[in-house]
């Protein structure tokens, strides 16, 4: 049996000397740390990302928030504006009333025997409320009176007869047209009137159909035709 017989110098291990390890180990360090700042950045990086992300879904939150806000407040002042102008609007329009009232001729203030609407509760005292009736009321009750010439009975006693003239002409309408033809009669009866007052003579009042001009007294209450 053969037996090699070897001495440690013919040993052939292999070894790193001391040296190169320890730079090995440098070289693993900085390796390792640069993976670990890369790691980190990459980290940071991720974290900025976020932070403005969020930072920007904030923003746009509060926006969201100002704008409801802010619309709120225009409308608010929209309306504030609105309310002040429609005051002034019915100021306006109570003042122009009274104006017109005050500038009315007489005859559209002159108290008239009671006229009665039908299909609805107006009735008519003067002229003046007559007119305004005329305005609100129905055009079933409107026809109704016309096709009766209720109103021309009722006033031709207390009315020129060219007002009276032109109120039958008005009654023979149908629809809207008879609404409009009313008031048109009655404002050539205010105009006329105001006319001859600003001429600086008392309105001349004309004869009357069926009156006598020596009697002024009004008739009996009127009751609508059936």
């Amino acid at each position: 049996m053969l037996v090699n017989h070897m001495g440690v110098q013919d040993l052939t291990l292999p070894f790193i000397k001391k040296k190169d390890l320890e730079k090995k180990k440098e070289e693993m360090k900085q390796s390792i740390g640069m993976l670990s700042k890369q790691k980190g950045e990459g980290k940071l990086h991720e974290l900025e990302v976020k932070a403005e992300v969020k930072k920007k879904e904030e923003k746009k939150g509060t926006q969201q928030l100002e704008v409801p806000e802010q619309e709120k407040k225009e409308k608010a002042q929209k309306e504030e504006t609105k309310k002040g102008e429609e005051e002034k609007a019915v100021e306006k329009v109570a003042e122009v009333k009274a104006e017109d009232v005050t500038e009315l001729p007489e005859i559209f203030k002159k108290p008239l025997p009671a006229f009665y609407f039908w299909y609805c509760d107006l009735k008519a005292s003067s002229l003046l409320e007559f007119e305004e009736a005329v305005r609100k009321a129905p055009l079933e009750s409107l026809q109704h009176h016309a096709s009766n010439h209720d109103f021309s009975k009722w006033l031709e006693k207390n009315a020129p007869n060219s007002f009276i003239v032109k109120l039958r002409i008005a009654e023979e309408k149908s629809s809207d047209e008879l609404r409009n033809a009313i008031l048109e009669a009655l404002e050539f009866l205010k105009k006329k009137e105001q006319n001859s007052k600003k001429e600086g003579a008392a309105p001349k009042e004309e004869e009357m159909p069926g009156q006598n001009p020596a009697k002024k007294e009004l008739k009996e209450p009127l009751v609508a035709s059936l």
